[in-house]
Order: structure tokens, then C-alpha cells, then sequence
């Protein structure tokens, strides 16, 4: 009987551990990067009492020592604590600031006419943001699947869907006063697109105001949620990420930025 308890123990255990990795991407082994401007602390202990050995700077990697269950909340991103190993030296670090995601690159928007006030360049800057990490980061599998109905004016529709490497999908919608970019990505975690929209404002060439604006939003976006309100002053903008599962019942998040004209 005794041995049976300590079997079901074990097992309990067991359970209550993989309840919580549950929501962790990454496994002991794997690379993550830096991503928030401010960069991030590498801890003496997992808790923000513990002493800074050093900052970690945006883009900058470390490797996954060991997997933590101490859970916590930091200025809207929840995540857990972390054991890494950095430039030769270990400690633990909040992983709400790291992803496993390509970092978007500083001259992302060289292309584009960065800082332009322009209206029209404005409603679009995020979707093109997104447009152009997608074609940087990704590869693209087999031909994509379109649908064009041939109509101008009121009635137009566009569709393209594009698969990518690593089980990403590409996907556009488009009409006559409207228009959606968005970005399907498997095994993330909300706080690695929280931090994926923060990294895009700041390249966006937008006013002070304008970021700000952003930022704040994605802070508190929640999984099958639309902006209640226009994103201020960006009124013809929101922005969503859904959660969904595949066929296999693997999980997926999409990204998605939506303009209306």
C-alpha cells in the first residue's frame, strides 16, 4: 500500500510539472534572445531581489540551463524565471523579455520612408512592419494559395495564404476599405508577440505618441480579443491575436494588424 501512495505521489508530481512547462516553449539546451530595448537582468537567484550579475542587451543570446516553475507577472508580461547561461557565466533571468522568435532587424525599414507624416504611409506602417519580417525571417513552402474575385471597387476581395518554414503561415485579407496582414505562428508564448509588436513600434518611424500608444495596447492584448477601442491616435488600426488549435491539437497563435480606410 505504501509503495502504491508513493507511486501516485510520483505521478502527481509528474503531472503538476507538465502542467506548468505547459506554457513554456523552450527546453533546457535551447538559444533565446534579448528582446526589449531596455534589456535584461541575468540574476544571482530567480527572484528580482536577486543581485544583477550583468544586462543582457536587445538581440544578445544565452542558453537554456535549466527550467523554472516560479511564475511572475513584470510590467504586463507573464512568463517564468529562467536558469541561463551567458558569455560564461549562469544565473536566472525572466523570460517574459526572451523568445526564441528572429529578432527584427534595426534596418528593417530602411525601404521604407521612415518618420514620414504622412496619412496613408501611417495606416499601413504596422502591416508593413509585419509584411517585411515576414519576408526576411521566413522561407516559403510550396506556392501559395490566392483568390482574387476580379471586381473593382466596393465589392473587391483579395486572399492570399503563404506557408512558411517551421510551420508558419503568411496570410492577407484584403477589400474595398480594408486590409488584415497576419503572421501564424506555432509553439509561442503571448509574451514573445506582446514583445514582437513593442520591437515593431519602435521602428515604425511614427510619433513619440503614436508608439506610445501602441505599446501600451499590446501590453494588455489578450488571446480572442480585438481592440475594444481604436488604438489612439491610430483610429483606422487595431490589432488582435487569436488562439487556436490545429487538427493535432497542436496550439497556434496569430498576429494579426487590421486597417481600415
Amino acid at each position: 500500500m505504501k509503495f502504491i501512495k508513493i507511486y501516485i505521489t510520483l505521478i502527481f508530481l509528474f503531472i503538476v510539472k507538465v502542467a506548468y512547462l505547459q506554457n513554456i516553449n523552450y527546453k533546457i539546451g535551447d538559444t533565446l534572445t534579448v528582446f526589449t530595448t531596455g534589456g535584461l537582468k541575468l540574476r544571482s537567484a530567480p527572484s528580482l531581489a536577486g543581485n544583477t550579475i550583468v544586462l543582457m542587451k536587445l538581440g544578445e543570446k544565452s542558453v537554456v540551463v535549466d527550467l523554472m516553475k516560479d511564475s511572475i507577472t513584470i510590467d504586463g508580461f507573464q512568463g517564468n524565471w529562467v536558469k541561463l547561461q551567458y558569455k560564461g557565466q549562469t544565473g536566472f533571468a525572466f523570460d517574459g523579455f526572451l523568445s526564441a522568435l528572429p529578432l527584427p532587424a534595426i534596418n528593417l525599414m530602411q525601404s521604407i520612408e521612415n518618420g514620414k507624416e504622412d496619412d496613408i504611409f501611417e495606416l499601413f506602417v504596422m502591416e508593413t512592419i509585419l509584411t517585411e519580417y515576414i519576408k526576411t525571417n521566413f522561407k516559403t513552402q510550396n506556392a501559395p494559395l490566392e483568390y482574387y474575385n476580379g471586381i473593382d471597387g466596393e465589392s473587391y476581395l483579395r486572399l492570399f495564404l503563404q506557408s512558411l518554414t517551421n510551420g508558419f503561415t503568411w496570410i492577407i485579407h484584403q477589400g474595398w476599405e480594408n486590409s488584415s496582414t497576419e503572421l501564424v505562428m506555432p509553439n509561442v508564448r503571448i509574451s514573445e508577440i506582446k514583445n514582437l509588436i513593442i520591437l515593431f513600434a519602435d521602428q515604425s518611424g511614427m510619433s513619440a505618441n503614436k508608439i506610445k500608444c501602441v505599446k501600451e495596447q499590446a501590453k494588455i492584448l489578450k488571446p480572442f480579443n480585438r481592440s475594444e477601442e481604436k488604438i489612439c491616435p491610430l483610429e483606422n488600426f487595431d490589432m488582435e491575436v487569436i488562439d487556436y488549435q490545429n487538427n493535432s491539437g497542436q496550439q497556434k497563435w496569430s498576429l494579426v494588424f487590421n486597417t481600415n480606410t
